[in-house]
Protein backbone atom coordinates (compact mmCIF):
# COMPACT_ATOMS: atom_id res chain seq x y z
CA UNK A 1 0.00 0.00 0.00
CA UNK A 2 2.80 2.20 1.01
CA UNK A 3 4.77 2.11 -2.50
CA UNK A 4 0.84 2.86 -4.09
CA UNK A 5 0.67 5.93 -1.82
CA UNK A 6 4.61 6.87 -2.87
CA UNK A 7 3.58 6.36 -6.96
CA UNK A 8 0.54 8.54 -6.79
CA UNK A 9 2.88 11.33 -5.23
CA UNK A 10 5.43 10.86 -7.22
CA UNK A 11 2.23 11.78 -9.99
CA UNK A 12 2.62 15.62 -7.67
CA UNK A 13 5.61 16.19 -8.10
CA UNK A 14 6.26 15.02 -11.95
CA UNK A 15 3.24 17.88 -12.56
CA UNK A 16 5.00 20.28 -10.15
CA UNK A 17 8.07 20.95 -12.08
CA UNK A 18 6.21 19.59 -15.74
CA UNK A 19 3.96 23.18 -14.85
CA UNK A 20 7.29 25.26 -14.14
CA UNK A 21 8.96 24.00 -17.90
CA UNK A 22 5.45 24.07 -19.43
CA UNK A 23 2.80 26.73 -18.04
CA UNK A 24 1.29 27.17 -21.04
CA UNK A 25 -0.49 23.93 -20.89
CA UNK A 26 -3.59 23.44 -19.10
CA UNK A 27 -3.62 21.46 -15.92
CA UNK A 28 -6.79 19.42 -17.87
CA UNK A 29 -4.59 17.76 -19.76
CA UNK A 30 -3.13 16.09 -16.59
CA UNK A 31 -5.43 13.14 -16.59
CA UNK A 32 -6.01 10.47 -18.99
CA UNK A 33 -6.16 9.78 -21.89
CA UNK A 34 -4.09 13.01 -22.50
CA UNK A 35 -0.38 12.67 -23.58
CA UNK A 36 0.82 15.00 -20.16
CA UNK A 37 -0.36 12.44 -18.14
CA UNK A 38 0.91 9.43 -19.83
CA UNK A 39 4.52 10.82 -19.34
CA UNK A 40 3.69 10.56 -15.76
CA UNK A 41 2.72 7.41 -15.48
CA UNK A 42 6.00 6.45 -17.70
CA UNK A 43 8.13 8.31 -15.70
CA UNK A 44 7.47 6.61 -12.07
CA UNK A 45 9.81 4.03 -12.54
CA UNK A 46 13.14 6.71 -13.33
CA UNK A 47 11.58 8.96 -10.59
CA UNK A 48 11.12 6.71 -8.07
CA UNK A 49 13.54 4.17 -8.76
CA UNK A 50 16.54 7.00 -9.07
CA UNK A 51 19.14 6.55 -5.73
CA UNK A 52 18.02 9.31 -3.57
CA UNK A 53 14.56 8.15 -3.44
CA UNK A 54 15.93 5.02 -3.05
CA UNK A 55 18.00 6.10 0.05
CA UNK A 56 14.45 6.27 1.59
CA UNK A 57 12.97 3.92 0.02
CA UNK A 58 14.35 0.86 -0.73
CA UNK A 59 11.51 -0.73 -3.13
CA UNK A 60 12.00 -1.65 -6.94
CA UNK A 61 9.16 0.46 -8.38
CA UNK A 62 7.40 -0.45 -11.28
CA UNK A 63 5.56 1.62 -13.79
CA UNK A 64 1.86 -0.24 -14.43
CA UNK A 65 2.29 -3.27 -17.35
CA UNK A 66 0.54 -1.27 -20.17
CA UNK A 67 3.19 1.33 -20.12
CA UNK A 68 5.99 -1.41 -20.49
CA UNK A 69 7.65 -2.12 -23.79
CA UNK A 70 6.67 -5.62 -24.87
CA UNK A 71 8.35 -8.03 -27.27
Amino acid sequence: MLAIMIHEISHFYFFQKFSEIYPEIGKDKYDSPHIEWLMSEIMVENILNDERMQKVFKYDFKTYDEFQKKK
